[in-house]
Formats: structure tokens, C-alpha cells, sequence
């Protein structure tokens, strides 16, 4: 059977293959193609998202390891005015992609927290309505024991009403929903849609989990603000 981490090294290997038609010959083709998927995501099926996951306005909520910004920019029109959208990213690249968007937008609504001193999680109290983990819980990111302590810390800093919701990308989906369980979390919700996923339109899946009031360890001292 092929591991979880094999899978995603599968992935990256796949994605290298290609690289260099992507880059080459065809690099207007792929270029174009994304181009159209994001404009599509943004002006049809982000809406249909946003209505799926019930995002309210004034509501808080953190987009962890967010990239480029393509969940950021409709949840931050969807919180409006007196919500907030916290990004946490580490990638310098992606952080300046959604600061032009912020500016360009005109979204004042989007806090971006910096990603130093390789702190996981460097949020305290229950201060967030939705935790997104899009495409980020994977092995090539995290090993097991550093996903489960994210978990944790991403328990104790939800509301009692708040909201996880995955995009669980290269994991296995039963293994995944009972380590979220393990770590204090009750599957609510499972739906298919249309996602924007490396700028590319495609089918997936996402799982809403609530708050389970159960003891739990505290996991690793990530720091805070």
C-alpha cells in the first residue's frame, strides 16, 4: 500500500515531469488556462463556496497557509467591514501577491501575520468563528505528530460555535477525520464543489469539523503574537 508520504512525493515528482513542458511550448496554453480558472473562481464559484461554508458578516477567521490569497479575497468580502481575515503564509511571494490584491481591492479587512521563527501556530484564546486548513495538512508539510499539535492549538483557538474546515489534498481522508477526532473534533459537514487549487479549477472535497468539550493535551509551546 502507498503511504500518505509516498503520495505526495508521487505528486512533486509528477509535477517536476511536467514542469519543463509547462515552461516551455505549452507555457501560454497552462498560463492562459490559469488565468481563466481564477477569474472563474472568483466571480462564480467562490460565491457558491462562501454561501456552502455560511460565512457571515463580522465573523474572524484565519486563513492558514493561505498562498496566493484564493479563499483570502472572498472571505474577507464576505466578513465585510467589522470581521477580519487573519493570513498567516510563508512564502514572501505569496504574501506580496495578496497584499497588491488587498491594496488593488482596497480590503481593510486583511491581517497579515508573518510566518518567523518556524512558530507553527502563534495564536492564543478562542478568538477565530473559521479556521481554514486548505491543502496544508499534508506530510510534505507537516509529520504526523507536528499535524496533530497543530490541530490541538487550532482547537484552543476556536470559538465553542467556530468552525475547521479542510481541504484535506493528499491526505487520506478516514485517517485524517479520526485524528481530528483524536484532537478534540467532531466531523459536521462533508460537501463536493468546484475548488481553486494551484490555479487550476477542480473538484474537491471539503470537511467541517466542531469543537468536542473533551480534555486534551496541550501540545508544543508554539509561542504567540
Amino acid at each position: 500500500m502507498t503511504s500518505e508520504r509516498e503520495s505526495s512525493k508521487d505528486d512533486i515528482g509528477n509535477y517536476n515531469r511536467l514542469r519543463p513542458l509547462i515552461l516551455s511550448k505549452d507555457f501560454n496554453l497552462c498560463y492562459n488556462k490559469t488565468m481563466d480558472d481564477r477569474d472563474i473562481w472568483f466571480s462564480e464559484y467562490a460565491k457558491i463556496w462562501i454561501e456552502k461554508m455560511d460565512i457571515r458578516g463580522g465573523e474572524i477567521v484565519l486563513d492558514f497557509g493561505a498562498g496566493e490569497g484564493y479563499y483570502t479575497i472572498p472571505l474577507a468580502r464576505a466578513v465585510g467591514p467589522e470581521g477580519r481575515v487573519y493570513v498567516y503564509e510563508k512564502d514572501p511571494y505569496a504574501i506580496q501577491k495578496i497584499k497588491r490584491e488587498k491594496e488593488k481591492l482596497k480590503l481593510k479587512n486583511i491581517e497579515i501575520v508573518r510566518f518567523k521563527n518556524n512558530r507553527l501556530f502563534p495564536f492564543k484564546g478562542e478568538v477565530f468563528d473559521i479556521i481554514l486548513f486548505y491543502d496544508v495538512l499534508h506530510s510534505y508539510y507537516f509529520t504526523e505528530i507536528e499535524r496533530k499539535d497543530l490541530l490541538i492549538q487550532a482547537h484552543a483557538s476556536l470559538k465553542k460555535s467556530g468552525v475547521l474546515s479542510v481541504f484535506p489534498k493528499h491526505v487520506i481522508e478516514d485517517e485524517f477525520i479520526s485524528c481530528a477526532r483524536e484532537s478534540g473534533f467532531s466531523l459536521v459537514n462533508r460537501f463536493s464543489l468546484t475548488l481553486l487549487h494551484y490555479g487550476f479549477l477542480e473538484k474537491g472535497i471539503i470537511l467541517n469539523f466542531k469543537k468536542i468539550d473533551k480534555a486534551l493535551p496541550k501540545g508544543r509551546a508554539f509561542g504567540d503574537i
